[in-house]
């Protein structure tokens, strides 16, 4: 069994094989996907932007989370519109949601699943 040691936590916590490694290496050094969500959680409540993912589930319903998945918002409107950019013509969607009670917008472009999000109040 592979380990890995967790700099946030302080845990020793066993590597995953399949679907991701089971941590991120940040600027302030090793951390399990539990302390991802967490760690994204307090980079959204103190700042005004930041970098999600926009995806569907199984049942084709949207959801936003951080890059392992560990931390999960579902929006409360989701809209596609055609737009012109990168040089080209495609969908742009925009995905309302709140995190702890402020509102937020976050606006995908193309075939990808980068989300930019900002704070709206």
């Amino acid at each position: 069994m592979r380990t890995f040691h967790c700099d946030h936590c302080g845990l020793d916590k066993e590597r995953k094989e399949n679907g991701g490694t089971g941590y991120a290496d940040t600027p302030f050094g090793r951390a399990c996907y539990e302390c991802c969500a967490a760690i994204d959680r307090e980079w959204i409540r103190n700042n005004r932007k930041d970098t999600l993912y926009l995806t569907k589930d199984a049942e084709g319903h949207y959801k936003i989370s951080n890059w392992p998945r560990s931390f999960t918002i579902f929006p409360y409107r989701v809209r596609k519109t055609s737009a012109s950019f990168f040089g080209r013509h495609g969908i742009r969607t925009y995905a309302w949601f709140t995190f702890e009670g402020k509102a937020w917008l976050g606006i995908n472009q193309g075939d990808m699943d980068i989300l930019r999000c900002r704070r709206l109040a």
